[in-house]
């Protein structure tokens, strides 16, 4: 199982995924993707501070393309935007709230 963290931070995104003791993180300036960008892998069991870099070594890959495809399958649109009608009584209760016009 994924757990997928997502932050735009100093003029990036910034994205994670953990499973087990594995944990990619990816940086790309203008969106977030993990097929895109700078990308790197950790073991936390292994290596708690994020030090040693083990994107390349040999037994990976499957953790890394699992990842990429679960967050590019996540991230995906789900439709189409659309305007919704509130009824005089429902904005009234929006207004109430403190939501504005």
């Amino acid at each position: 199982r994924l757990l997928f963290a997502s932050v735009y931070h100093h003029g990036g995104h910034h994205l994670a995924a953990i499973a087990g003791a594995e944990k990619l993180i990816a940086h790309h300036a203008e969106q977030a993707d993990f097929a895109q960008g700078e990308r790197r892998l950790f073991d936390l069991v292994r290596d708690p501070g994020e030090r040693l870099d083990i994107l390349e070594q040999p037994g990976h890959a499957p953790f890394v393309a699992r990842a990429v495809a679960a967050y590019a399958e996540a991230a995906r649109p789900v439709g189409h935007a659309r305007t919704v009608e509130f009824t005089p009584d429902q904005l009234e209760a929006l207004r109430a709230l403190g939501y504005g016009d």
